[in-house]
């Protein structure tokens, strides 16, 4: 399932993938009212990859949970890089497993792959998208 199926030229998307719909409901609130950017959804990595193909004009970024029952986020990863339109698109990883675990994702070396820790807060989440998109949100939109 998803939401927010984008008609418009001018609209930048974020692909969020996960299989937990409470971090779909958050990161959907703090998206869809904090930032310019449409969210799509997916909950399983095969809806990913379709997802990602069908509007790889116009992901902007990617919230790639690392584990999900149909795929591991690394597999999907690499699946994603693939795709030339989709392969320098910048892709967090989020996990609740501990930072250290992070260290077996051996992909996260790259430039484009960063890792966000779960719970994160509105303030993790929007510097994460501030800083891989280049969109500068004030203080007083973060706070509210």
């Amino acid at each position: 399932m998803h939401n927010n199926i984008v008609n418009g030229e001018n609209t930048d998307i974020i692909l969020f993938i996960d299989d937990n719909i409470y971090c779909h409901q958050v990161a959907n609130l703090i998206i869809a009212n904090l930032t310019k950017f449409k969210v799509i959804n997916a909950y399983t990595g095969a809806t990913a990859l379709n997802l990602a193909t069908q509007y790889d004009n116009k992901v902007k970024l990617i919230f790639l949970d690392i584990l999900m029952p149909d795929m591991r986020g690394d597999e999907l990863y690499k699946e994603l890089l693939k795709n030339p339109k989709l392969k320098n698109i910048p892709i967090v990883f989020q996990s609740g497993i501990s930072e250290n675990s992070q260290n077996d994702i051996t992909l996260l070396k790259s430039d484009n792959v960063h890792f966000l820790q779960k719970p994160y807060d509105k303030v993790q989440l929007l510097e994460v998208i501030d800083k891989l998109t280049n969109i500068n949100y004030n203080q007083d939109q973060i706070n509210k």
